[in-house]
């Protein structure tokens, strides 16, 4: 930011200036959701309504909606050239260069999308805007997840294909994560990587409101993506990857990796295995789906129980066992109580890092 007597300018690049002002624009106690009218005074409502509206186009146009963060993004694009074209007037000349930028655009829909939108801009702001800003706005949308998730990963670019395949092998080199690759993962992903390489391509950047959160909750393997994307970036030759996109690719692993957790398989033990028991095993499964209750039998029946069920990894009762178990046991009440279920959850911890090791 500079400054010249009654004068303040900031100099930069426009990938850098535009980053800056998202920034600023916005925050935790702003814009993070799809209700982009509920804005703070920095904002005006009127212009914040009419380009809600847009989006609201766009993904009536697309047929496809526009999940965070991406539609902050195009909120954030569209709002900042109001409010630049309202300030400054049209920063972009139209150049002999537009018409051949615009017949480069491969997605020819995408095209009549913006043409559409800066129609309406158009109109809104009673201007005429030069054609540029539909090469702008297509690159926001093609940097955008706007698929509707109809597209299958076969008919996704093979560099998109190469590109996840790559990713996925380097994060599975970590012990941790050796058998973290799967079908479900690379679909995800797939449709997150080809918008991320067009984002690369025109420098466009995305917020990461949850980074932090990320980082705490996830540090060893938000660490291990980061080495990953540092020599996707060099075998692929692309533009540097910041936190905030390893960030929402974290996520993507972090999910297979909670989806690839063996269950825990539990024995449910009540004075009679009927009546309470069954009241018990419906409170534990709609509160820990993730565990595999294999039987409900009677106290008196465990000793034979455990001998068909070699592998239990939990008996849960509502009767105190006797030492003979050898293996994990904890005793709730029939109720399942809040302090029940902490203490359940705490074992569950307990037992798949014993698992982990």
């Amino acid at each position: 930011m500079n400054r010249s007597y009654d004068q303040i300018w900031v100099e930069g690049s426009e990938a850098d200036v535009r980053r800056s002002i998202n920034d600023l624009l916005i925050t935790d106690s702003g814009i993070l959701d799809e209700d982009f009218e509920h804005t703070d005074q920095r904002m005006q409502r009127r212009d914040s309504a009419f380009v809600t509206h847009q989006l609201d186009l766009i993904e009536e146009l697309t047929h496809a909606k526009i999940p965070y963060p991406y539609n902050v993004n195009l909120f954030s694009h569209l709002y900042i050239l109001i409010e630049r074209y309202r300030g400054a007037g049209a920063l972009i000349d139209a150049g002999s260069g537009d018409d051949v930028q615009l017949a480069s655009m491969r997605l020819q829909g995408l095209v009549k999308v913006c043409e559409c939108v800066i129609r309406n801009l158009d109109d809104y702001l009673d201007t005429t805007l030069p054609s540029i800003e539909v090469s702008n706005l297509y690159q926001y949308l093609t940097s955008s997840r706007i698929d509707s998730g109809r597209i299958a990963v076969s008919e996704m670019p093979e560099r998109v294909r190469a590109v996840t395949g790559y990713l996925i092998d380097r994060v599975s080199e970590d012990p941790s994560y050796r058998d973290i690759g799967s079908n479900e993962l690379f679909v995800s992903l797939a449709k997150h990587i080809k918008p991320l390489l067009n984002r690369l391509e025109n420098h466009i950047s995305v917020k990461n409101n949850l980074l932090e959160q990320i980082k705490l909750e996830y540090p060893h393997l938000f660490d291990v993506v980061r080495g990953a994307l540092a020599r996707l970036v060099q075998r692929y030759r692309l533009n540097a990857i910041d936190d905030e996109e390893n960030g929402f690719i974290t996520v993507y692993f972090a999910q297979a990796l909670e989806n690839m957790h063996a269950p825990i398989n539990i024995l449910l033990v009540c004075t009679t295995g009927l009546g309470t028991a069954q009241l018990l095993k419906a409170k534990i499964e709609r509160r820990f789906s993730e565990l595999n209750i294999v039987e409900t039998v009677a106290a008196r029946d465990l000793k034979d129980a455990l001998a068909s069920h070699d592998e239990v990894d939990l008996v849960i009762s509502t009767v105190g066992l006797p030492s003979s178990v050898h293996i994990a046991t904890l005793v709730v009440s029939a109720m399942f109580t809040g302090e029940d279920q902490e203490q359940l959850e705490h074992e569950v911890d307990r037992i798949r890092k014993e698992m982990n090791r």
